[in-house]
């Protein structure tokens, strides 16, 4: 990333703020990012802004929990107890597809949602 792009003043005011790291130093705004890296991301924003987990919260066993990365077990906790992020439902089973890549209207969706659950927009 260069700081003449058009997007550097808000990686950098997302990573001031503790939101992103970037990659081997680097943050990489063409590349992928999966369903699980999205999640970490995301319970990021909800510790920053002290979004409160509902009084019943989302709770979905996942089939493919064997999957996720260590570093993503938490915030795919977190993200589904907001209801930010559910998963796939599947023959009766739930799967998160932690590798999956998440797309653009995915990550708008669940961004809306959580500016909707912390009361930042209607």
């Amino acid at each position: 990333m260069s700081s003449s792009d058009w997007f550097a003043t808000d990686v950098t005011a997302a990573y001031d703020a503790g939101l992103v790291k970037g990659s081997a130093g680097q943050f990489m705004p063409n590349a992928t990012i999966t369903r699980q890296d999205m999640t970490v991301l995301l319970a990021k924003a909800i510790k920053l802004i002290d979004l409160q987990k509902p009084t019943k919260p989302v709770i979905h066993l996942y089939a493919d929990a064997a999957q996720f990365s260590d570093y993503a077990q938490e915030s795919i906790e977190i993200v589904t107890a907001v209801g930010l992020m559910e998963g796939v439902e599947s023959e009766g089973s739930f799967y998160f597809e932690p590798a999956h890549a998440t797309t653009r209207e995915a990550a708008a969706k669940v961004l809306y949602g959580l500016l909707q659950a912390a009361k930042r927009i209607n």
